[in-house]
């Protein structure tokens, strides 16, 4: 339906215009139809600077139409796409306090990953580590190859060794019954 525009007349109270019945229609009727728009009667309402539902627990949908995408500055969300439209800009999800970025079971906090069920988090890929691995107690259950020099420091137990090249370890080393500390190889059982 278009606007319908209330006549009123050449001049002030000449008569010529709409009487106050026919205005007051016309005023009724582009009201009923400006609140039928969807945006007006949508639960969908700008607030201040918030978009908000006056639905209770109710989702709010942004759906492009055909092929478009959802842009914000410096962000365009395509399918289940997230990219950046700044060349070479990052993309930094930042959780608050002490809270973690949860991806599918695995936290990241700061220089933290961790499994948010205390679980083990498997590498099944082929894992290549540029800097210094510091680890607690570890257990390796498969081959351990070290393409450079190896060094251990501190007790270290090894049932099964295999050494090509050249490797250092520093302190008390214990394979199977020999211990071997310094210059001096020893066994901790009465065998020869």
């Amino acid at each position: 339906m278009t606007q319908e525009v209330i006549n009123v007349g050449v001049n002030a109270d000449d008569g010529t215009g709409d009487s106050l019945r026919e205005a007051g229609q016309k005023i009724n009727n582009n009201f009923t139809e400006l609140f039928a728009f969807p945006v007006v009667s949508a639960d969908i309402k700008f607030k201040q600077n918030k978009i908000v539902s006056q639905s209770s627990d109710a989702d709010i949908v942004i759906k492009p139409s055909g092929t478009g995408n959802t842009v914000f500055p410096g962000l365009t969300i395509e399918d289940n796409n997230i990219k950046v439209t700044r060349s070479n800009d990052d993309i930094k999800i930042t959780a608050s306090g002490s809270g973690r970025v949860v991806v599918d079971g695995i936290g990241f906090a700061g220089t933290s990953i961790t499994g948010t069920d205390s679980s083990i988090i498997n590498v099944n890929e082929n894992l290549i580590v540029d800097g210094t691995i510091t680890a607690d107690t570890s257990t390796l259950g498969g081959a351990v190859v070290a393409n450079s020099t190896l060094d251990v420091t501190g007790n270290t137990t090894l049932s099964t060794l295999t050494v090509s090249g050249a490797s250092s370890f520093v302190g008390t080393t214990t394979i199977d019954n020999l211990l071997f500390n310094d210059n001096i190889i020893s066994t901790s059982s009465n065998a020869d």
